[in-house]
């Protein structure tokens, strides 16, 4: 089985784009984006209604991703705030390159 370790976030970017771990000071993305119902009527989750509930999303982003489950990059356009939020869930990435 593969096995991931993401303790040393991988920071990644291009001419345009950073990709970063999801931080507590982007609490204000989450909560525009996770409480817009234009936005949530494509995720599949009860959007949230306060800023505490955007900062424990976060905090269980930074637990899943401790214990190497998954890995959420903040995608930002150089010298922005975050516009939009990848997840990748690492034990189906697993189970698929294993075939």
């Amino acid at each position: 089985m593969l096995s991931f370790n993401f303790q040393n976030f991988p920071h990644l970017s291009t001419k345009r784009l950073t990709l970063r771990p999801v931080l507590k000071t982007d609490c204000n993305e989450i909560f525009r984006l996770r409480s817009h119902p234009e936005v949530m009527r494509y995720i599949a989750k009860k959007p949230v209604e306060t800023m505490e509930e955007a900062v424990a999303f976060i905090e269980r982003i930074a637990a899943i991703e401790k214990a190497n489950e998954c890995v959420t990059w903040a995608i930002t356009i150089k010298g922005n705030k975050p516009t939009c939020w990848q997840h990748m869930s690492l034990e189906f990435k697993a189970r698929t390159l294993q075939g």
